[in-house]
């Protein structure tokens, strides 16, 4: 049962309710009907346990209570199906019930697999709210309360909402207070309409409607509406043209006789202030950031920024975030080497030691601040953004580097920068390419899929764990992640044993030194150390280092290249399923990304031993 016991309210400002007694049993469904300010989403708060009363009492002895509101107010750095299942992890549900939960609601709510894996800005304004109805739904309550969920929406799919979340109330036997200004709508969803008049808020009708869900058409939601909006106190309680009492502070006083003291002012001191043009960006969080219009200098407050911006526009890149490595140094020119470092951000932006000069950043007059996310886009990459953009004075703004989503950042990203035709133009070749090698993994057989070792650091000890963004190539390759550790949030590099590595045996290892460093020490271990050639990867030389130009192909930094990395490990892994000709990949997506013509014998240099392939 929820019951206001003679509930009154003052926010300080004059009574917003007065006097207000009402009870909802198990399974009714109330309407708070009203028009502004007459308190109606004051009780909802109420009944929420969110606002106290001035006076009276709330009692909510309902079990379970989930609140739908006028905003959808879907976490924007989750992803649908984690939203839908966000109250659920609260209450400490398993992971594996709370996505099979999610999955069922949203296929009843009209939502398809393909929306529970976007973000909620990649969504509809009804895909939204069908999200929110679904999150309040997955906690099994016995009460709901709903703020006006569906005033946002079209009428079509208004009506649509309307009939499937009252059809779910009846068929669980929930209890339901939703708030409306729409009489109308009151009439249609509701067993109980409770009209509020303002100015304080208080009831001056109630009314049940008799008549079974199922059986109110139109005919008679329109019959029982014009019948309440002919009584008087209905429509006094809807009138917008109820004027306030005037009260004696609001009776202008007689205008003062007496000339007030003048000040001349010399217009010469009045300088006009030239502003900048600007315009309101979305980042893939969710969060909307005053930029200019025309941004002429960017920085990436990590090296995956750098790579993308210098595929996008070059001349726009502010400064470096660490001192060119040597793959930069082969191919990038003067312009690009010259560029002052300006240094990388650790902690919340990825971890590691931060060696960011933020003097310096704002003496090149930096435009604009980008960050792409090395982990899922979550509430610490969108705190530690806010935190920068409010102490530097300048937006910042965070993007998704999961390799799957890059066609989308190039997109945006190059829409931002002022150059949207070349964004799009790399997001095809990207998306093409991707497309095809994800459709022709899915047809390789789980039992022919290869286990890929990612060895880093001179021992070879270190490497990534499965969905790690520093090592999520191999599975979009089609390989199989030997490593069964957990992912180190900031720099990753996961330490493991060697009784671990040698039980994991994989049928190909990928090495990677530190950055800038050649790999040769941790190649020559394999073949020298007892414990290493023992591996089933090292007996077969399938020990590969992943090419790099400009970038590393494989990772550090996980950039636009891993597109390359990706072409050159299923050619690797699955030559009898991919038809690539490297040479000519390699001189095709040099020539696009970075618009510099390789010659054949240097496309073979860039690929070294690994254009062999494996030995089948």
């Amino acid at each position: 049962m929820l019951t206001w016991e003679n509930v009154s309210h003052d926010y300080g400002t004059g009574p917003v309710l007065a006097d207000v007694g009402l009870r909802v049993a198990p399974g009714e469904v109330l309407a708070l009907a009203g028009r502004s300010g007459c308190g109606k989403t004051s009780l909802l708060n109420m009944a929420a346990g969110l606002l106290a009363p001035t006076s009276g009492h709330v009692s909510n002895t309902f079990s379970h209570t989930a609140c739908v509101f006028q905003e959808p107010r879907l976490l924007p750095w989750r992803r649908t199906e984690d939203n839908i299942g966000f109250g659920l992890k609260a209450l400490g549900i398993p992971r594996a019930e709370r996505t099979a939960r999610a999955h069922r609601l949203a296929e009843r709510m009209g939502l398809n697999p393909g929306d529970l894996a976007k973000y909620p800005h990649a969504l509809s304004g009804g895909m939204r709210q069908r999200a929110s109805l679904a999150r309040a739904l997955a906690v099994e309550p016995d009460l709901l309360l709903l703020d006006e969920p569906f005033s946002a929406l079209d009428v079509g799919l208004r009506h649509e909402l309307q009939d499937l979340v009252r059809s779910l109330i009846d068929e669980r036997g929930l209890a339901a207070v939703f708030v409306t200004h729409d009489l109308a709508e009151a009439v249609r969803l509701s067993d109980r309409i409770v009209i509020l008049a303002p100015s304080p808020g208080r009831v001056v009708l109630e009314q049940r409607i008799g008549e079974p869900f199922a059986a109110r058409g139109e005919a008679f939601v329109r019959r029982i509406t014009d019948g309440l909006q002919t009584a008087p106190t209905v429509r006094a309680a809807f009138s917008r043209n109820d004027p306030s009492p005037v009260t004696p502070t609001d009776i202008p006083t007689a205008p003062s006789r007496t000339r007030p003291a003048t000040n001349e002012v010399n217009m010469v001191e009045f300088k006009p202030v030239h502003l900048p043009e600007t315009t309101l960006a979305t980042d893939m969080a969710g969060r909307k950031v005053l930029v200019k219009t025309n941004i002429e200098r960017v920085f990436g407050y990590n090296p995956m920024v750098t790579s993308l911006l210098f595929c996008l526009a070059p001349k726009k890149i502010a400064g470096l975030g660490m001192p060119p490595m040597p793959p930069e140094r082969m191919l990038a020119g003067p312009e690009y080497l010259s560029l002052p470092v300006l240094g990388v951000m650790g902690g919340d932006f990825g971890g590691g030691k931060s060696t960011f000069d933020k003097d310096a950043v704002r003496q090149r007059g930096v435009d604009l601040i980008l960050s792409l996310t090395l982990f899922a886009l979550d509430e610490v990459e969108v705190n530690a953004a806010e935190r920068l953009q409010q102490e530097m004075g300048i937006p910042v703004l965070v993007y998704d580097g999961c390799l799957d989503r890059t066609g989308e950042v190039l997109r945006r990203v190059g829409a931002l920068v002022g150059t949207p035709d070349r964004g799009n133009t790399l997001a095809d070749y990207f998306d093409e390419k991707f497309r095809h090698i994800v459709r022709t993994v899915a047809e390789i057989p789980h039992g022919e899929r290869r286990t890929v070792y990612y060895a880093q650091s001179p021992t070879g000890l270190l490497t990534e764990p499965r969905r790690s963004r520093h090592g999520e190539i191999i599975e979009y390759a089609g390989g199989v992640n030997a490593a069964e550790v957990f992912e180190q949030r900031g720099c990753g590099r996961t330490p493991v044993c060697a009784t671990d590595l040698a039980r994991w045996d994989p049928d190909v290892v990928i090495m990677l030194s530190d950055e800038g460093k050649s790999p040769q020490r941790l190649y020559n271990r394999m073949r020298t150390d007892p414990f290493w050639s023992r591996l089933k990867a090292v007996r077969n030389n399938a020990v590969f280092e992943p090419p790099a130009g400009m970038y590393n192909w494989f990772d550090r930094p996980p950039s636009v290249n891993r597109l390359m990395g990706l072409i050159w490990l299923t050619n690797l892994l699955y030559p009898e399923w991919f038809a690539w000709d490297m040479v000519r990949e390699t001189r095709e997506f040099y020539k696009l990304f970075y618009r510099m013509d390789l010659g054949s014998k240097q496309a073979e240099i860039l690929l070294g031993p690994s254009l062999r392939g494996l030995a089948n």
